[in-house]
C-alpha cells in the first residue's frame, strides 16, 4: 500500500510504466541480487557463519540508503502534490505553500 502512493502525483501512462517498471524488474533483481552477494559471501569465507558479519554491515548500508531514499521520496512527492494542488487551485495548497515558505 505504501509503494502505491508514490504514483499518486502521476498520470495515468506514467502509473502504468512505473508499476511495472517496479514489479517486473525491481523485485526479481532485488532477490537475485541479495542472493548473489550472500552466495559470493559464503563462497568467500568458506561458510554462513563467518559471512554473518560482513552480512549485516551490507544490510546496515542497504537500510541507511532505504532511509535516505525514503527521505527523499517524500520530498518530491509533497513537491508533486502541492503542484497538482496549485494547479486545482485548491486553498490548502496556497496555505500549506505560504506556510512553508514562512518557515525557511
Amino acid at each position: 500500500p505504501c509503494k502505491e502512493m508514490a504514483y499518486i502525483p502521476l498520470d495515468a501512462e506514467e502509473k502504468t510504466k512505473g508499476k511495472a517498471a517496479v514489479d517486473v524488474i525491481g523485485g526479481p533483481l532485488g532477490k537475485s541480487g541479495g542472493s548473489l552477494v550472500q552466495q559470493l559471501l559464503i563462497f568467500g569465507f568458506g561458510s554462513l557463519a563467518a559471512s554473518t558479519p560482513y552480512l549485516a554491515v551490507i544490510l546496515g548500508g542497504i537500510i541507511f540508503a532505504w532511509m535516505g531514499a525514503a527521505r527523499s521520496l517524500s520530498g518530491q512527492f509533497d513537491a508533486a502534490m502541492q503542484q497538482q494542488q496549485a494547479a486545482e487551485g485548491s486553498p490548502e495548497a496556497a496555505a500549506d505553500t505560504s506556510a512553508k515558505a514562512k518557515a525557511r
